[in-house]
């Protein structure tokens, strides 16, 4: 596990801005500096800055080593320290990683579309099922008042069928009276 706390504390100890790296040379002839030239470089930076001279180096497969001069400016020494933190396997390290985030990023951004579109098919579709239950609750409600219709005309409908039934047993009643009255009175 990488420990980008120390990782972060290394960066923000060494000279901060755009670093940039270039091949010495001549100010006046623009040719690469020579040994001499160099070493008066050396000399006037001793005498400018600290009395340490920091450099970075590293040893090369072959035995030999190859060497970065850092200087001997106040932040020279966090800058060694920064560039040989950093060497290219901690760098191939931290782009992997970033890579391995942005691609587990971009998988998780195509599982969230995914899931969205999928969230979409269910709101429409609870949409529609809201219109169908709209639909039913007002045919359930259409029907409930032609039940409520239905049981007061066959209420009524039971009520008069029973007024006819009474009605019609008065009128066989009277008609057998009738007849009663008419035998009485023939055979009188």
């Amino acid at each position: 596990m990488n420990d980008y706390k120390k990782d972060m504390e290394i960066c923000e100890a060494a000279t901060p801005g755009k670093w940039f790296s270039y091949r010495m040379t001549d100010e006046n002839t623009g040719e690469p500096i020579t040994h001499e030239r160099y070493l008066e470089y050396m000399t006037n930076s001793l005498k400018l800055g600290g009395k340490d001279l920091f450099f970075v180096y590293v040893e090369k497969s072959d035995g030999g080593a190859d060497v970065c001069h850092s200087g001997n400016g106040p932040t020279s020494m966090q800058n060694a320290h920064f560039i040989a933190h950093f060497d290219p396997s901690k760098i191939k390290a931290l782009l992997e990683s970033i890579e391995a985030l942005e691609t587990e990023l971009s998988q998780v951004k195509a599982e969230n579309e995914r899931l969205k579109n999928k969230m979409d098919e269910y709101l429409d579709k609870f949409n529609e099922l809201s219109l169908q239950a709209v639909e039913y609750r007002d045919e359930n409600e259409r029907l409930e008042r032609c039940r409520q219709i239905t049981d007061k005309s066959w209420q009524e409908l039971t009520e008069e069928n029973t007024r006819l039934k009474k009605r019609a047993e008065e009128l066989e009643e009277k008609k057998c009276l009738k007849h009663c009255a008419e035998r009485i009175t023939f055979a009188v």
